[in-house]
């Protein structure tokens, strides 16, 4: 590795560092979440066919919702991670009350791309939802977590949340276009989604967990279906609400200013 080459990365680290910090800062959508709450999301990036498939079917197991952000570009498509989910497959999951979110369409970089191709490349997954399933994406994840204040300010103006891979739990005075999230990687053992949700026995907020693929043999950003039933049981056990992105803007969100 060239010296040149490590200025290089160390320079892209910094700048991509002062982006999340500027992003995480900047043009706040700001809510109040209701107090004395105890709240959990099931989220799920990409499209990726076996969490279509198993987690859907764990959440439906308990009568909980979970969010499930979609790109519809990569839709029935295949590559070294799997499958992704195909039409049908959506539509299942549409039918048991799971809501449907924007990824972009094609997974795009927000952060590498203009303004405008990143609007043209959200609509595009919006308009073709909207045209498959009669269904609209109120709901948006950064693709790759990557984020900018520019894109942050104008993504908050189309849709009514947008969520992060910013670690932390959402309480008190949040930042609808900027919510927190925690990675739900790995299989049970040890697993650091568990010590996130002993905290949220001890605050009351909204924790919200993310991943990709569920199955055995995951890939790195994957979990196991074991991992997602037993954080299930856990937060029944707790009486920790298990809601959907949707459901919980509707029940137990108030919007207060956007700056």
């Amino acid at each position: 590795m060239t010296k040149k080459f490590v200025k290089s990365e160390i320079f892209d680290r910094l700048i991509n560092k002062i982006y999340d910090v500027l992003s995480f800062y900047l043009y706040k959508k700001r809510s109040i979440l209701i107090k004395e709450h105890k709240i959990v999301t099931f989220s799920f990036d990409d499209c990726h066919e076996t969490s279509l498939l198993q987690a859907s079917k764990l959440l439906d197991n308990y009568e909980k919702k979970g969010t499930f952000y979609i790109c519809l570009g990569l839709s029935g498509k295949s590559n070294t991670n799997g499958n992704y989910a195909d039409s049908e497959q959506i539509k299942h999951i549409l039918k048991n009350g799971h809501e449907l979110a924007c990824h972009s369409y094609s997974h795009l970089d927000c952060r590498q791309n203009t303004l405008a191709d990143v609007m043209t490349d959200c609509n595009k997954n919006r308009n073709t939802s909207k045209h498959l399933f009669g269904i609209d994406m109120n709901s948006f994840s950064y693709p790759y977590g990557s984020a900018c204040p520019s894109v942050k300010k104008m993504l908050s103006k189309e849709y009514i949340t947008l969520r992060t891979v910013k670690n932390g739990i959402n309480s008190n005075c949040i930042d609808l276009a900027a919510l927190k999230a925690v990675p739900m990687y790995g299989g049970v053992e040890k697993n650091v989604c568990f010590e996130w949700l002993k905290r949220l026995k001890y605050q009351s907020g909204w924790l919200i967990f993310y991943t990709h693929d569920v199955m055995n043999n995951h890939t790195y950003y994957g979990c196991t279906e074991e991992l997602i039933n037993n954080l299930l049981i856990e937060c029944i056990n707790n009486k920790i609400k298990i809601l959907s992105i949707k459901e919980v803007v509707k029940e137990y969100i108030e919007l207060i200013d956007y700056t």
